[in-house]
């Protein structure tokens, strides 16, 4: 990610030996991008089962089941 311009390191004021990841302009968009995805797909789900079984769906995905 770092390569590829999604992301870049800051050095931590006071703390030279660890470094903060953050999203530079193109991970941000990304990550703003797949949210709106995630949300169509959402939407989708809920027009086919209905909201309460997402919500249910949603807390059930949430446990520990692994």
């Amino acid at each position: 990610m770092l390569t590829e311009g999604y992301v870049d390191t800051a050095s931590k004021e006071g703390n030279s030996r660890d470094k903060q990841i953050v999203l530079t302009p193109r991970g941000a968009k990304v990550c703003r991008s797949m949210q709106k995805i995630k949300q169509s797909i959402e939407a989708e789900i809920a027009a086919e089962i209905g909201k309460d079984h997402v919500e249910t769906l949603r807390m059930l995905l949430k446990e520990d089941w692994l």
